[in-house]
């Protein structure tokens, strides 16, 4: 007999063994079922609560708060680096962008 169909047999014994030593005492059982159930669900909720704080991004849904753009003025007359102001063509641009991948070209 091929070692995988002996333990699988194994394996259907114990199963049967459990099911047959639960029916005979039907509140370990309760007791068994209403604990696992418990346990599920809590493990369910931790995991809900603990992927929407840490895994999930955090997106703002108010435009104005999700990226803040800062023009600089490269003239002589200025500092190199001092913030200036932007021509409108500029400004125009940059409020229909809807995204970083608009900006960045």
């Amino acid at each position: 007999m091929n070692p995988i169909y002996r333990w699988l047999d194994s394996v259907w014994h114990d199963l049967v063994f459990g099911v047959r030593s639960l029916g005979k005492n039907p509140i370990l059982t309760c007791v068994v079922v209403l604990t696992l159930t418990v346990g599920i669900g809590v493990n369910a909720g931790v995991f809900a609560l603990f992927n929407a704080a840490e895994f999930r991004p955090w997106v703002q849904k108010d435009k104005a708060t999700f990226i803040r753009l800062y023009a600089f003025n490269l003239e002589p007359s200025f500092h190199f680096g001092q913030p200036g102001a932007i021509s409108l063509p500029d400004y125009r641009a940059f409020s229909n962008a809807n995204s970083l991948h608009q900006l960045s070209a």
